[in-house]
Protein backbone atom coordinates (compact mmCIF):
# COMPACT_ATOMS: atom_id res chain seq x y z
CA UNK A 1 0.00 0.00 0.00
CA UNK A 2 2.86 2.05 0.05
CA UNK A 3 6.05 2.50 -1.34
CA UNK A 4 8.10 3.06 1.53
CA UNK A 5 9.37 0.40 4.34
CA UNK A 6 11.32 0.87 7.84
CA UNK A 7 14.73 -0.28 7.63
CA UNK A 8 13.86 -2.88 10.13
CA UNK A 9 11.07 -4.28 7.89
CA UNK A 10 13.66 -4.77 5.01
CA UNK A 11 15.64 -5.95 7.07
CA UNK A 12 13.36 -9.01 7.67
CA UNK A 13 13.19 -9.52 3.50
CA UNK A 14 16.81 -9.60 3.88
CA UNK A 15 16.67 -12.50 6.27
CA UNK A 16 14.22 -14.32 4.84
CA UNK A 17 16.09 -14.11 1.25
CA UNK A 18 19.19 -15.12 3.15
CA UNK A 19 17.35 -18.15 4.31
CA UNK A 20 16.29 -19.51 1.25
CA UNK A 21 20.00 -19.18 -0.09
CA UNK A 22 21.42 -20.61 2.43
CA UNK A 23 18.99 -23.65 1.80
CA UNK A 24 20.07 -23.58 -1.74
CA UNK A 25 24.32 -22.89 -2.00
CA UNK A 26 26.37 -25.34 -0.33
CA UNK A 27 28.88 -22.29 0.57
CA UNK A 28 27.18 -19.55 1.57
CA UNK A 29 29.37 -16.79 2.41
CA UNK A 30 30.00 -14.78 5.49
CA UNK A 31 27.90 -12.35 6.02
CA UNK A 32 28.22 -9.33 8.20
CA UNK A 33 25.47 -7.10 8.97
CA UNK A 34 26.54 -3.81 11.00
CA UNK A 35 23.40 -1.44 11.78
CA UNK A 36 23.18 0.88 14.64
CA UNK A 37 19.53 0.06 16.69
CA UNK A 38 18.90 3.52 16.43
CA UNK A 39 18.74 3.69 12.62
CA UNK A 40 16.01 0.33 12.56
CA UNK A 41 13.19 2.93 12.07
CA UNK A 42 14.70 4.75 9.17
CA UNK A 43 12.73 5.26 5.43
CA UNK A 44 14.12 3.71 2.72
CA UNK A 45 12.37 2.61 -0.34
CA UNK A 46 10.11 -0.71 -0.42
CA UNK A 47 11.58 -3.83 -1.38
CA UNK A 48 15.45 -1.78 -2.23
CA UNK A 49 17.24 -3.70 0.47
CA UNK A 50 17.08 -7.51 -0.49
CA UNK A 51 18.03 -6.81 -4.44
CA UNK A 52 21.11 -5.45 -3.08
CA UNK A 53 22.02 -8.67 -0.98
CA UNK A 54 21.14 -10.62 -4.12
CA UNK A 55 23.24 -8.40 -6.18
CA UNK A 56 26.53 -9.26 -4.37
CA UNK A 57 25.75 -12.85 -4.17
CA UNK A 58 24.92 -13.44 -7.52
CA UNK A 59 27.35 -11.29 -9.41
CA UNK A 60 30.35 -11.44 -6.74
CA UNK A 61 30.06 -13.95 -4.19
CA UNK A 62 28.95 -16.80 -6.79
CA UNK A 63 31.33 -15.56 -9.61
CA UNK A 64 34.27 -16.13 -6.94
CA UNK A 65 37.39 -18.07 -8.10
CA UNK A 66 37.53 -19.42 -4.79
CA UNK A 67 34.82 -19.87 -1.93
CA UNK A 68 32.83 -18.99 0.30
CA UNK A 69 33.61 -15.03 0.49
CA UNK A 70 32.26 -12.23 2.38
CA UNK A 71 29.50 -9.45 1.87
CA UNK A 72 29.25 -6.37 4.29
CA UNK A 73 25.65 -4.29 4.99
CA UNK A 74 26.85 -1.20 7.00
CA UNK A 75 24.30 1.60 7.38
CA UNK A 76 25.42 4.79 8.82
CA UNK A 77 24.42 7.62 9.27
CA UNK A 78 25.53 11.50 7.61
CA UNK A 79 24.41 14.47 8.22
CA UNK A 80 20.57 14.40 7.14
CA UNK A 81 21.12 10.91 4.67
CA UNK A 82 21.74 7.30 5.44
CA UNK A 83 24.28 5.43 3.92
CA UNK A 84 23.77 2.24 3.76
CA UNK A 85 26.46 0.44 1.82
CA UNK A 86 26.22 -3.53 0.59
CA UNK A 87 29.86 -4.44 -0.43
CA UNK A 88 31.15 -7.86 -1.43
CA UNK A 89 34.39 -9.72 -2.30
CA UNK A 90 33.71 -10.98 -5.52
CA UNK A 91 35.53 -10.26 -8.84
CA UNK A 92 34.41 -6.82 -8.96
CA UNK A 93 34.17 -4.92 -11.88
CA UNK A 94 36.95 -2.92 -14.34
CA UNK A 95 37.25 0.50 -14.47
CA UNK A 96 35.60 0.91 -18.01
CA UNK A 97 31.81 -2.10 -16.63
CA UNK A 98 32.06 -0.05 -13.44
CA UNK A 99 31.79 3.49 -15.97
CA UNK A 100 28.81 1.49 -17.58
CA UNK A 101 26.96 0.27 -14.80
CA UNK A 102 27.39 4.28 -13.02
CA UNK A 103 26.32 5.87 -16.93
CA UNK A 104 23.16 3.42 -16.62
CA UNK A 105 22.40 4.99 -13.51
CA UNK A 106 22.14 8.28 -15.06
CA UNK A 107 20.08 7.36 -17.97
CA UNK A 108 16.40 8.55 -17.86
CA UNK A 109 14.29 6.58 -19.35
CA UNK A 110 15.98 3.67 -18.48
CA UNK A 111 17.67 1.89 -21.30
CA UNK A 112 17.50 -1.52 -18.82
CA UNK A 113 15.66 -2.09 -15.95
CA UNK A 114 17.54 -4.22 -14.04
CA UNK A 115 17.99 -4.30 -9.97
CA UNK A 116 20.43 -1.53 -9.29
CA UNK A 117 18.65 0.58 -11.67
CA UNK A 118 15.33 0.55 -10.59
CA UNK A 119 16.01 0.74 -6.85
CA UNK A 120 18.63 4.13 -7.91
CA UNK A 121 15.46 5.35 -9.95
CA UNK A 122 12.91 4.64 -7.60
CA UNK A 123 14.77 6.22 -4.82
CA UNK A 124 15.11 9.51 -6.59
CA UNK A 125 11.64 9.78 -7.58
CA UNK A 126 10.46 9.46 -4.06
CA UNK A 127 13.48 11.51 -2.25
CA UNK A 128 15.08 13.65 -4.88
CA UNK A 129 18.08 14.09 -6.96
CA UNK A 130 20.74 14.16 -4.08
CA UNK A 131 19.53 10.53 -3.01
CA UNK A 132 19.93 7.23 -4.69
CA UNK A 133 22.66 4.70 -5.71
CA UNK A 134 26.04 5.00 -5.76
CA UNK A 135 28.52 2.05 -7.16
CA UNK A 136 32.26 1.30 -6.25
CA UNK A 137 34.27 -1.20 -7.55
CA UNK A 138 38.24 -2.55 -8.24
CA UNK A 139 38.48 -5.64 -10.15
CA UNK A 140 39.14 -8.79 -8.47
CA UNK A 141 39.28 -7.15 -5.12
CA UNK A 142 35.43 -5.59 -4.35
CA UNK A 143 31.84 -4.42 -5.73
CA UNK A 144 30.62 -2.22 -3.51
CA UNK A 145 26.69 -0.39 -3.93
CA UNK A 146 25.62 2.66 -1.43
CA UNK A 147 22.08 3.65 -1.35
CA UNK A 148 21.73 6.87 -0.06
CA UNK A 149 18.13 8.18 2.07
CA UNK A 150 17.21 10.65 3.93
CA UNK A 151 17.89 10.39 7.27
CA UNK A 152 13.63 10.68 8.69
CA UNK A 153 11.69 7.90 10.73
CA UNK A 154 8.95 5.86 9.04
CA UNK A 155 5.68 6.53 9.57
CA UNK A 156 3.26 3.62 8.13
CA UNK A 157 -0.03 4.86 6.63
CA UNK A 158 -3.26 3.68 8.09
CA UNK A 159 -4.94 0.73 7.09
CA UNK A 160 -7.69 0.98 4.03
CA UNK A 161 -10.98 2.06 5.84
CA UNK A 162 -14.23 1.52 4.13
CA UNK A 163 -15.54 5.06 4.16
CA UNK A 164 -19.56 3.26 4.12
CA UNK A 165 -19.08 1.88 7.38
Amino acid sequence: TTNENSLRNEMEHVNTYLEIMNHRISDIPRITIDIPEELMNNVLPRLSLQPLLENALQHGILNRKSAPGTILLCVRREKEALRIAVRDDGPGLSEEKLKKEIDDLAKWPPVEMHGLVNIHHRTRLLYGEQYGLSLFSEENRFFEAVLTVPRREFKPSAPFSDPDQ
